[in-house]
């Protein structure tokens, strides 16, 4: 597909978001409510992940299995395994969101 106008540009967008929603789906994730959620050209998300509606993933976003992203939340942050995310929340770039392992308490 071409672009040669901010329509198509739109138009392009709208494909891409609409695969990267079935990819997630195809691949395990659960999301609420499909149309509203946006991903980055590179965001990763594990198994049983569900994400709630409007929900917007930025560049660098890798979200582990089990991890629950909640609504009306903005990540550029990387999800730990089973981490509860929002809602309305917003992460920083470079943060990693999720438990401590055990073995890096335990050394405190």
């Amino acid at each position: 597909m071409g672009v040669n106008s901010r329509a198509q540009l739109a138009a392009a967008e709208a494909i891409f978001q609409r695969r990267m929603r079935s990819a997630a789906m195809r691949e395990g994730a659960t999301l609420i409510a499909p149309e509203t959620v946006w991903f980055s050209y590179d965001t990763k998300l594990g198994r049983d992940v569900v994400v709630e509606p409007n929900v917007f993933f930025g560049p660098g976003v890798a979200v582990d299995d089990e991890a629950e992203i909640k609504a009306n939340a903005t990540s550029s942050a990387r999800t730990l395994t089973r981490a509860r995310i929002g809602p309305f929340a917003r992460f920083r770039p470079g943060a990693d969101i999720g438990n401590v392992p055990t073995s890096a308490t335990s050394s405190r």
